[in-house]
């Protein structure tokens, strides 16, 4: 470009590009776009445009047309409104989810059972299944977990069987 403007013996110092149009149609999709990602839930977007298109309704005397027109829009819009806010009248407000389609996001996985052993008098833990062996657990390590009633030797815990199997034997 430098090479461009130097043909003319104009040497250039600095570009400054001021605005960069496009097309009434972009302008209006991007607009759109942005504003619905700083609106975020969209559920609550719909309630306020016909919360806004009830007051402009009633601020129009003439309505958009014939009266039994104008009657069944209303009839519609209370539906609709009453489906929206119907939810959150039932629902106590900290359990207000807003319906998505497919983007719900799965529930979460259930939770690792946490052991605690007991060792040399000391309790550890809490750990998952999978880290007791490599925390001292053998066949006479007294464990426990949220729902069993007091300690027990891990030989006699059926989930512990599996992991005390991979475990070798005391040296000679």
């Amino acid at each position: 470009m430098v090479a461009d403007v130097q043909r003319f013996g104009i040497d250039l110092t600095q570009l400054l590009i001021e605005n960069i149009s496009l097309p009434p149609e972009v302008e209006e999709a991007l607009d759109k776009r942005a504003s619905m990602g700083i609106l975020g839930n969209m559920q609550q977007y719909a309630q306020f445009q016909a919360a806004n298109a009830i007051e402009a309704s009633a601020k129009n005397p003439n309505g958009g047309g014939s009266p039994g027109l104008d009657f069944g829009v209303g009839i519609a819009m209370g539906q609709q409104m009453m489906n929206a806010f119907g939810n959150q009248m039932q629902q106590p407000q900290s359990t207000i989810q807003a319906p998505t389609q497919s983007t719900q996001a799965p529930p979460p996985p259930p939770q690792a059972l946490q052991w605690h052993i007991s060792r040399n008098g000391q309790n550890f833990g809490p750990f998952p299944a999978e880290q007791l062996i490599q925390n001292g657990l053998t066949r006479e390590t007294f464990v426990w977990r949220s729902g069993m009633a007091g300690w027990i030797t891990a030989s006699e815990v059926p989930e512990m069987v599996s992991l005390l199997g991979s475990v070798p034997p005391p040296p000679m």
